[in-house]
């Protein structure tokens, strides 16, 4: 997902195989141009696949939360805060897949 100038959350789909399952991949190649002030998120399914004790799942609704409650001002910044909303949002549940983040912040 990518945010526009910090206010507009725009997602692109992932589709084909996923990364490091096999070794000759058929790669979905996407471009996308990043302008002065954007965003780029790049996340694995771990993120939005957590899970609280009561049954809840985080989803990308709770991701996009997460990135319009930043006040963030770094790339490490947004990652601390998704992290932090994330294992909060989790509370004793055990994590059941890997949390892998990655911002990219164009200036």
């Amino acid at each position: 997902m990518w945010a526009r100038d910090g206010s507009e959350l725009t997602g692109a789909r992932a589709v084909g195989q996923p990364l490091g399952l096999f070794p000759e991949p058929a790669l979905d190649v996407q471009t996308r141009t990043l302008l002065p002030g954007d965003t780029l998120l790049l996340y694995t399914d771990g993120v939005t696949d957590t899970v609280n004790p009561a049954g809840d799942v985080f989803e990308l609704d709770g991701l996009h939360a997460a990135v319009r409650a930043a006040t963030a001002t770094t790339a490490q910044e947004l990652c601390d805060h998704i992290v932090e909303r994330v294992v909060t949002f989790q509370e004793t549940a055990q994590q059941h897949d890997d949390i892998t983040l990655v911002v990219v912040q164009a200036y």
